[in-house]
This record gives C-alpha cells, structure tokens and sequence, in this order.
C-alpha cells in the first residue's frame, strides 16, 4: 500500500498542528504592525541590527515571539530574546537594540523600561509605546538602569534629595512623572523634586521595580529624570 492510500498517514498529516498554537488576533496585529514599522522605516535598525523581543512563558508567546523573530530576519537583522524580566542593574550588560517588542500585556511596562535604557520606540500589543517619564539609577560602583513607572523598596533605608538632608525610611516609592520626581515615605511625607534623589540601602532589601520583584543590595543609588 502507498503512503497516500495508507489512512493512518492521510490522518496525521491533514491534522493541525497542536504543538504550535495559533496568534490571537492582537498578537496577528503586532506582527503585521512590526511588518509595516520595519518596511516603512528601513535604517531603524541600522545601528545596531537588533530587536529584542520580551515574552512570557506560556506556548502563546513563545509563538508570538517566532512569529516576530522570523519577521526580523526576513529584514537582515536578529532578535534577541529577553526572558525573564532584568533585575535591577543587569540592563547593561544585554547587547543594545534599536526597537523593543512585547508580545504580551504582561511584558509591557518592562518592554518600556527596556526601551527608555536604550532611548529607542517601543511596540506593544497597544501599538508604538509613547514617551513615558522615566529616571535614570546610577550606583556608586558604576551600575545603571532605568525606572519608567515606579520603585519601590521595603528595609533600611536613608534618603535625601537636593533640598533635604538624608533622613531614615522603612518604605520608600520613587516615581517619575513630568514635573519632576515623587517620593512617597510615608503617608504623610510625600515630596516632589526636580533634582536628584539619593537612597541609600543599609542591607538586602525587597524591592519592586516597574511592577517586578527584586532583592535589592546595599548601596548608594543616584535617581535623577532621564534626558529624553
């Protein structure tokens, strides 16, 4: 009997996949936003011939994130893939890009966070990212980073801006808005300042970074508005 008489082969190979699942249809439209983006705009990535993709773990991203990789190859350059999200200092050491994808919701805010360390467009399943305030995080040893929404720290803290003297905290929130910075240290000590914030971190403490949970070392961290 020939394989196309054979019913048991006819069956297998007429049935769908079900080890790659289908985009949902905003995912159809990031890619074909991606297609447009790259084809409209072709020395986008010409400085660094990069894209860097932020997904989840579950199959559906991780078919999203092949659906994008095999868009970016088709345009000469390659994707790089960002997964879990950077802890607090470790954005410098990934290879820069020159675009920031998301393939999922979840992925957002640390895809605008990646872009606003590189200073380039951001893509999302709500479209191209707009300029968010963000702050740039330098360290004393030379570490930097960025924050796009909000930091937050739990512990030992000190922390003083260009008009007031270190002072002791427990919880501590920093956030960039476009006036200036906002730092919250207790409910009734909140402060906007236009300057630079100083935190010093006695020893480990929980922190929460754009919405992601990291141990944060003790340390001097410098927060000051990122030139746009």
């Amino acid at each position: 009997m020939s394989e196309s008489e054979n019913p048991l082969t006819s069956t297998l190979s007429s049935r769908p996949s079900s080890t790659t699942p289908s985009l949902r249809s905003d995912q159809r439209e990031l890619v074909d936003t991606l297609t447009a983006l790259l084809e409209e705009n072709p020395g986008l990535l010409s400085a660094n011939g990069t894209v860097a993709v932020l997904r989840g773990f579950d199959r559906n991203s991780r078919a999203a994130r092949g659906a994008v990789q095999a868009v970016v190859r088709e345009h000469g350059a390659r994707a790089l893939d960002i997964a879990p999200v950077p802890g607090l200092g470790q954005l410098a050491a990934l290879p820069a890009a020159d675009l920031v994808v998301a393939v999922s919701a979840s992925c957002t805010v640390p895809a605008e966070r990646c872009a606003a360390f590189w200073g380039v467009p951001v893509l999302t399943l709500a479209g191209l990212g707009s300029d968010h305030g963000a702050l740039t995080i330098t360290t004393d040893d030379g570490r930097t980073d960025v924050l796009v929404r909000e930091l937050r720290l739990t512990g030992l803290l000190n922390w003083s801006d260009s008009e007031t003297a270190m002072q002791p905290a427990e919880n501590l929130v920093v956030r960039p808005t476009d006036a200036g910075v906002v730092v919250t240290a207790a409910a009734n000590n909140v402060k906007m300042t236009v300057g630079e914030v100083v935190i010093e971190v006695e020893g480990e403490v929980v922190g929460d970074v754009d919405g992601n949970p990291h141990l944060v070392t003790p340390g001097r961290y410098h927060l000051r508005p990122a030139v746009r």
